[in-house]
Order: structure tokens, then sequence, then C-alpha cells
């Protein structure tokens, strides 16, 4: 440039348009891991010294790059997929758990691997689904059976079952595993780790809804779970 040495037309044009948009301030901006330094440096050095300001973006989310067999996508490599070509391969379901799978800001691999990972954990988590929906409707159908044969005064009669050790098992393991989501994400939106508690939530469901098979049992307990 005639002021002297980089390209200061290449984050100008980024600074121009946040401010005109957003002023002095940015509550949280996105951006590929390659533009840590030097296009956000110079953003925010341009934008602090126009307002006068101490901070102009609050916080920073850089994502990392997606690789396709290992090298980053680019279509200069000519190694570059889009997101309605993956789809024809797999679901947009799917392709959530592959994301899910990991830190948004390190690199992610689409692979056959990869996705072969993400096709497992959609299917476990399906056929959980149906079998959790199943028993919940199980479970509102014995209610309704329960109330309408209520005793006389015209009131309904609810079937209360005290919690067994199941239960309070499955409990415990539901607020372990609503800490350890929420810490999760708290945590730099580790989304693998949530993932990996719900997991765990999942196969505790399943096993008791295995050792107790009574519609009745655990109603309550399990629309928490669903939750």
């Amino acid at each position: 440039s005639p002021w002297g040495e980089g390209r200061p037309g290449w984050h100008i044009e980024c600074s121009a348009m946040s401010s005109d948009l957003l002023g002095s301030c940015i509550d949280l901006k996105a951006g590929g891991a390659d533009l840590k330094f030097p296009h956000h440096e110079n953003q925010m050095a341009q934008i602090e010294a126009h307002f006068n300001c101490a901070k102009c973006v609050s916080y920073f989310l850089h994502s990392g790059h997606l690789q396709i067999e290992g090298l980053k996508m680019s279509k200069s490599l000519k190694n570059f997929i889009t997101v309605r070509e993956a789809l024809e391969c797999y679901s947009a379901r799917q392709m959530r758990f592959l994301f899910l799978l990991h830190r948004y800001h390190e690199p992610m691999e689409y692979s056959a691997n990869t996705m072969s990972a993400a096709v497992d954990l959609e299917r476990r988590f399906g056929a959980f689904e149906l079998s959790f929906g199943a028993r919940l409707r199980e479970a509102a159908a014995a209610e309704r059976a329960a109330s309408s044969s209520g005793g006389g005064g015209g009131e309904q009669q609810r079937l209360v079952v005290k919690w067994s050790a199941e239960e309070r098992e499955l409990h415990s393991v539901l607020l372990e595993k609503q800490r350890a989501v929420d810490a999760a994400l708290r945590a730099g939106i580790d989304t693998p780790s949530a993932l990996k508690a719900l997991e765990q939530l999942v196969r505790a469901t399943n096993t008791y809804m295995q050792e107790v098979p009574g519609a009745e049992r655990g109603s309550n307990l399990l629309q928490a779970v669903g939750r």
C-alpha cells in the first residue's frame, strides 16, 4: 500500500462494516482460526483507534478448519465438498452429530471414518428415542387407566408408586449428567464432553427400563430425563 507494508484494505472493509452496524463494541465475533492474526488483530487496532476505546470485541469464537483426508478443505487443492453434496450421502442429523463430536475451535476431519462414528452415534440415540417414547406412552396410558377407575365422590385417584433403589440410582445419574453437560458447555462449548455425558445418561436409562418393565414405574422420573 502507499502508506507502508501490509494490506490495510483487507481489514478496513470488515472494520467499517461491523462498526457501521454495531458501533464501537461487538459482543461476539466469529471467524476461522487463521483470522486470529493478522486480520482480527488489525480490525481491533483500527476500530479501537477510530473510536478511542480500550476493547472493541468482548469475545472471539475462532473455529477450526474443516479437513478432507488430513488437508484443509480448499478449492485450490480440489478437495472441496459442499453441504448439499454431503447430504447426498448422509442425513442432516448425522452431519450434526459429526460437528458435535468435535470441539468448535479444533480442526474437524470429514472422512469415512469420522462419519462412521457419527452415523453409529445417531443410530444409538435414534433407537433410544423410539424405546423411550414408547415407554412414556405406556406410562401415560397406565395413568389414564388408573384415573378413570377412581373412587366415589367424583374424585380421581392417582396411582402412587414409591421410588425403589433403581429409581434413586437413575435420579442420581440424571443429576450428575445434568451438571456434567452444563459444565462442559460452559467450558468453551465442549460439545464432545456434553455428548459423552448424554450417552451415559442414555445407557443408564436403558438399563432402568430393562430392569423395571412396569409402565407405571418412574414415569415422572422418565419425563425429567426426557427434558
